[in-house]
């Protein structure tokens, strides 16, 4: 046996699923020549000739004997799936014939034809009620965002004032860290400093300028200042204490 026959379990295998499904169709019977079979599916490959042939044998006298039992049910079959896709994409309508519909493939001969053309309208029905839902809930909606887009029209949002943005708080950031100049240390275009965050971009040019130039002469009056109360005090003298300083006495006088 191979690997992979050893990891999967012949019971609940993907061979022993094709098998079963083909049988139920009646494109696998009892003359069906076995040999033959085994290789015409590389899940049947999986398994060695010898145990195929006979779990083949097993399915084809369990499906006989209880053909319901074997029958994959209807509610969460890949048939189903199938059907329902091919009814979403038109495939499938209610003008079409059950009969050629159930021939088409074999996921769906594999179900007694009576069955199928009974799950057929059923699914046919659902499939146009989940889309006459859905058609509902969208026009619901649209009414819904059209009464949203007439309150923000009558109601603009108040915007937010720079002093509680958040682009104030990254302009400052943005100043400390030297990104309004240029490599060489020119100082860059405002515009290209303002297009850089989409935070700035909710004020006007005109205002994120004005609050760039502010915050750059704050910062400049501040190194001048540092610069001149360091100079002041490198200036002075360093105080000096006098030690045994004479007195004038009284004789002195």
């Amino acid at each position: 046996m191979s690997s992979t026959a050893k990891k999967e379990k012949w019971r609940n295998g993907e061979a022993k699923r094709i098998l079963r499904m083909h049988i139920l169709a009646g494109s696998i019977n009892e003359g069906t020549d076995l040999d033959d079979l085994h290789g015409r599916h590389p899940e049947y490959l999986k398994w060695p000739i010898a145990q195929f042939k006979r779990n083949t044998k097993a399915l084809l006298k369990s499906c006989k004997d209880k053909p319901n039992k074997a029958l994959e049910k209807w509610g969460k079959s890949e048939a189903k799936a199938l059907l329902k896709n091919d009814i979403l994409d038109g495939t499938v309508t209610q003008e079409s014939d059950a009969r050629e519909v159930h021939n088409s493939r074999i996921e769906y001969k594999q179900y007694p034809f009576d069955n199928f053309k009974t799950n057929m309208g059923n699914l046919i029905e659902l499939v146009h009620k989940e889309y006459d839902r859905m058609r509902t809930d969208c026009e619901a909606y649209g009414h819904d965002m059209a009464i949203v887009a007439d309150l923000h029209s009558n109601n603009p949002p108040i915007p937010t004032p720079w002093h509680k943005s958040a682009a104030k708080k990254l302009l400052e950031k943005d100043i400390e860290e030297d990104k309004h100049l240029l490599p060489n240390g020119d100082k860059l275009m405002p515009i290209v400093l303002y297009k850089s965050r989409v935070e700035y971009r909710e004020f006007k040019l005109k205002k994120f300028r004005g609050h760039l130039y502010q915050y750059l002469d704050k910062r400049e009056k501040a190194k001048n200042a540092h610069r001149y109360n360091k100079k002041k005090t490198r200036g002075k003298a360093p105080a000096t204490i006098v030690h045994n300083a004479p007195t004038r006495t009284n004789n002195e006088s």
